[in-house]
């Protein structure tokens, strides 16, 4: 494959170098804002109208702040010995009432040593960072070719908010309003919430290197760092996917619920998506420790293969 394939640039823009260069060739592009005087009584009244129409429409469309704050408050980015990403919590209660905390994320992200992964909960004060907080998370299941991983993180369920996903198991309708909640550039622009709408659903370009079979597109903005974070639904604040590429200015590309609860079926961790109990702590160690024992092939393995 040639070296310029779209999983190894994917591969590459993770790194921290490439995400601070990254970050010093931004520009900020100012359009030239064209004003024009009318006086024409039924020019303005139109005007008006469409102001009205539109405040109601943005009314209606956008989430509350309280969701952003929810989803905000679920996100954790997640770190590896070559780069960040990010990743949208879920808790469940396990049949002894204890309830614990689980990380749902991109596996390219955590591609170069799955089995060694931290997350990291960074205190914000007003806007203002107060400090972080690091934890251990433990692999419970993996998909490279899905481009999923699922986590157990060893962190007290009080400090996090619990994303939900969204129950409905088809492509959400094209033009539904969406936000997303990555941590652009790592830790530079943690938490960061960009806002779109489903903009395609069954997406399969074909782009060399492109090796996912099945995601939905957003015009969201995303930068490196944000993929494996969460896809929420506007109206309901709940996750409908996870973001997996940023291809260029407002073209997004997340792997749907659909294709996350076909994976978590197949690896034994629906719970993780529908809900209901988790397996006691025992069974989340026999497990995490025969996946580390048995991972599967990694993204440049499984381009390499013969």
């Amino acid at each position: 494959m040639p070296s310029t394939s779209f999983a190894e640039q994917l591969k590459e823009v993770s790194k921290p170098h490439v995400q601070m260069q990254k970050m010093q060739e931004t520009k900020t592009q100012v359009e030239p804002i064209l004003t024009a005087r009318r006086t024409n009584k039924n020019f303005l009244s139109v005007l008006v109208g469409v102001a009205l129409l539109a405040g109601t429409w943005l009314s209606t469309s956008l989430p509350a702040p309280d969701r952003y704050s929810a989803a905000k408050s679920a996100t954790l980015l997640v770190e590896t010995d070559t780069g960040y990403g990010s990743g949208v919590i879920i808790k469940r209660e396990n049949l002894s009432g204890n309830t614990r905390v689980f990380l749902w994320t991109a596996a390219h992200v955590v591609d170069s040593d799955p089995a060694h992964v931290q997350a990291k909960l960074i205190f914000r004060e007003d806007g203002a960072k107060r400090g972080s907080a690091t934890f251990d998370a433990k692999l419970l299941a993996i998909s490279f070719e899905s481009d999923l991983a699922l986590y157990w993180v060893n962190v007290p369920s009080g400090m996090l908010e619990s994303a939900e996903f969204d129950s409905a198991n088809s492509p959400v309708p094209i033009g539904t309003p969406i936000f997303h909640v990555g941590n652009f550039l790592g830790p530079n622009f943690d938490n960061s919430v960009s806002v779109g709408i489903v903009s395609q659903v069954n997406l399969s370009p074909t782009l060399q290197g492109w090796f996912w079979k099945t995601t939905d597109q957003a015009d969201l903005t995303v930068l490196p760092g944000g993929s494996g974070g969460g896809v929420f639904r506007a109206d309901s604040g709940k996750v409908i996917g996870i973001m997996v590429a940023g291809v260029g200015s407002g073209l997004a590309a997340f792997v749907p619920n659909r294709t996350i609860l076909e994976f978590a079926e197949s690896a034994g961790v629906d719970w993780a998506v529908r809900g209901g109990f988790c397996p006691s702590d025992k069974l989340l160690e026999i497990r995490a420790a025969l996946e580390a024992a048995s991972l599967p092939p990694t993204l440049e393995e499984l381009f390499t293969l013969p």
